[in-house]
């Protein structure tokens, strides 16, 4: 400690300065511009620096916030009952943002050639394997450590996926709280958007979008799986490098192995007379390899409406409920795929063999006609 109040002392000297290197709020003192700092100081910086510095991340960022162990309803009352993390939140993402600087701009780290490794170890070991409780430890900075270690962050979330208990999931548990309470699954839904502008990474983005989709309780916020995977695919304005067709590629791996999931979000593309979205989070310092975007245009968008409608015709299958979510949305449909969609409902009438199947469809045709019989 004593070692730390003796640079303090010194640093009220660069506060009111011209472009001073620092900032402080409150008693946290901050660097002004990480960016900038880094490129100044990062040739000094040695194999022994990083070594610490792993250490360092791993004991703070890897430390248990016992808000956890609280319940649900209970967990806004934290710092009332003392119940707080034995770091500061500066600290944390002060770590953070260093491990985000370090996978970026390892290149300036010229006695360490392998310098942008230590970013992917760190990440793997946060998270690989994690428990319920560091997924909730660790939920404010998953963009950040999603952004630093890209395919790490995939593979550990992909673990936890697919383990039976899912500790990922405990996220969506909604914490409660005086008005809306706590939603800890947010930026877990940014980090997959900010991934998923990389065209190499959104497939295995949609992929675990879609599957969060199938196993997500509900709540009572609007940042859902579903609507991130509507939105990194919208055909007006995709929230992805991807084109059009890498798009429907990635749609048809869906349609095979998350068939609710892709139908939903075949059905939630379909234009209509009006639509909104909201921005998604793009990298903070990664920068993109890829070459400018598609441009989208109004036949551009028809050729994708077309297409989808195609799809979601062929996957209709022998499911009730599908047809009649269909027949819902039929002034979405190009005429043709009008036609086609009456000529299938036709086929199907003959096909079906529980009238408590066929009703359903009958019923939502009717409406859609017009026709109020019984």
């Amino acid at each position: 400690s004593g070692r730390y109040e003796d640079v303090s002392r010194s640093l009220p000297n660069f506060i009111g300065a011209p472009d001073s290197p620092l900032r402080q709020a409150g008693s946290t003192w901050k660097i002004a511009s990480p960016k900038d700092a880094w490129f100044r100081l990062a040739r000094f910086i040695t194999k022994e620096d990083l070594e610490r510095f792993s250490a360092v991340a791993m004991s703070v960022l890897g430390s248990a916030d016992p808000r956890f162990e609280m319940d649900l309803e209970d967990r806004w009352l934290a710092p009332i009952r003392g119940k707080l993390r034995e770091h500061s939140s500066w600290l944390v993402s002060g770590l953070s943002e260093t491990l985000l600087l370090i996978a970026m701009f390892s290149r300036a780290i010229k006695a360490v050639p392998e310098a942008a490794t230590y970013a992917g170890r760190i990440v793997s070991s946060l998270l690989k394997h994690a428990d319920a409780q560091r997924w909730y430890s660790l939920s404010h900075q998953l963009r950040l450590l999603a952004e630093a270690a890209p395919e790490e962050f995939l593979d550990a979330l992909e673990d936890s996926l697919s383990q039976g208990d899912s500790p990922v999931m405990a996220l969506f548990k909604e914490d409660g709280g005086p008005l809306f309470g706590g939603a800890n699954h947010s930026e877990l839904l940014w980090a997959l958007e900010v991934l998923a502008w990389e065209t190499k990474h959104l497939a295995r983005v949609a992929l675990m979008l879609a599957i969060l989709d199938r196993r997500d309780p509900g709540g009572r916020w609007a940042n859902r799986p579903k609507s991130s995977l509507r939105t990194v695919f919208l055909l007006w304005k995709p929230q992805t490098h991807a084109t059009l067709v890498q798009r429907l590629k990635v749609i048809d791996m869906l349609r095979r192995k998350e068939s609710d999931a892709a139908w939903r979000l075949m059905l939630g593309l379909l234009p209509s007379g009006y639509d909104s979205m909201s921005p998604n989070p793009r990298p903070r310092w990664r920068d993109s390899a890829e070459a400018a975007d598609e441009e989208v245009t109004y036949a551009l968008i028809a050729e994708g409406a077309n297409a989808l409608s195609q799809r979601l015709l062929e996957d209709a299958g022998l499911i009730p409920s599908r047809w009649i979510q269909l027949i819902e949305a039929i002034s979405n449909l190009s005429l043709e795929i009008r036609t086609k969609l009456l000529d299938a409902l036709k086929a199907l009438a003959g096909q079906l063999d529980d009238d408590n199947d066929r009703l359903p469809i009958w019923a939502a045709l009717r409406k859609l006609l017009g026709h109020h019989r019984s």
